[in-house]
């Protein structure tokens, strides 16, 4: 099976920093092996979903914006391109 590169985005997570709820972005990319590309982003945004950084927190009420992840770009790589997942590019959202 192909192994995919995917770039992507979440926005409108929520966090507690300093007693205040802040919102927050990222960026992060992941490697998959998968049929196709389409196959790619679903197991990209279940591995997310599953990411305890992304969790959602006991405190949180459900407000709006909900969080949201989308892959903003999927490209097939060879095999020994594959890597660990990296880590996450945060950056703070106005609320």
């Amino acid at each position: 099976m192909p192994w995919f590169k995917c770039f992507a985005a979440g926005e409108n997570f929520y966090r507690l920093l300093d007693g205040n709820v802040e919102r927050f972005g990222f960026y992060t990319t992941r490697w998959v092996e998968a049929k196709n590309s389409n196959e790619a982003e679903a197991k990209v945004v279940e591995m997310l979903r599953q990411e305890p950084k992304l969790a959602r927190p006991e405190w949180y009420d459900g407000r709006e914006p909900r969080p949201a992840v989308s892959i903003e770009k999927i490209e097939e790589v060879p095999a020994d391109d594959s890597r660990d997942p990296l880590g996450f590019a945060f950056f703070p959202m106005n609320m």
